[in-house]
């Protein structure tokens, strides 16, 4: 399938798509587009988002511990503050191939569960299924965020899920953190997964719902309790 109808495919017919995948995966492609969406919005926002992860992480310190670290900070402020443009390029470069190994590395969990319980597919059918549904969770989901981190100057104030509704909670508040993860794309994202097992692993419905949310909902949870720990 060609990548214009295959991106259109991913929105409009999502099994036609599944369809494709099973027997073509092009990962290679996807996993180009997760790293361009990924890495540009990356580069884009990173003078926005770093000062917010810095100030967190001095948030989390005692009052000792956060005085030195600030001034140890302080250089990275500077130097993020207008970063030249091959700042930004880096960031965006390692950015998305974080965002795609992540990705990987997710499809390799989901092929080792599936083939637990009795999947059919091929490591390249499932590594394909997750990073093209990864475009519309990881690249899509960026690209719309973008512009809103842009005007809002924040990052961690942009959300599409339901812990928009807890808008003066802190965000690192395991609450928070709980209700982000039923990010609208996200939840876009697992229904073109659960499709996709359909359609690999040869599953009933009911069966690649419940492998879908089980491994997704174990690794989101997973996340939060590490995140927690911090």
């Amino acid at each position: 399938m060609k990548l214009a109808n295959m991106l259109w495919s991913l929105v409009n017919h999502p099994t036609l798509a599944m369809e494709s995948v099973a027997s073509k995966p092009q990962l290679l492609i996807a996993s180009l587009l997760v790293a361009i969406m990924s890495g540009l919005f990356l580069g884009v926002v990173m003078d926005v988002m770093i000062p917010e992860i810095l100030n967190m992480q001095l948030e989390s310190l005692s009052a000792a511990e956060a005085r030195k670290a600030a001034q140890d900070m302080e250089v990275v402020y500077d130097f993020i503050e207008n970063p030249a443009l091959w700042v930004r390029i880096a960031v965006g470069v390692l950015g998305g191939i974080a965002s795609v190994i992540t990705v990987l590395i997710t499809g390799l969990i989901f092929f080792f569960v599936g083939k637990i319980v009795g999947g059919m597919g091929s490591l390249a059918q499932i590594q394909g299924v997750v990073m093209w549904a990864n475009v519309i969770g990881t690249g899509f989901s960026s690209l719309f965020k973008m512009p809103v981190v842009l005007a809002k100057g924040s990052l961690m104030e942009v959300n599409f899920s339901p812990a928009i509704l807890l808008a003066n909670m802190d965000p690192q508040n395991t609450l928070y953190q709980f209700l982000s993860i039923f990010d609208f794309f996200s939840i876009w994202m697992l229904v073109i997964i659960i499709i996709g097992l359909q359609k690999v692993h040869s599953f009933p419905r009911n069966k690649a719902v419940l492998v879908t949310v089980f491994t997704w909902f174990a690794m989101s949870s997973f996340s939060i309790l590490l995140a927690g720990l911090q």
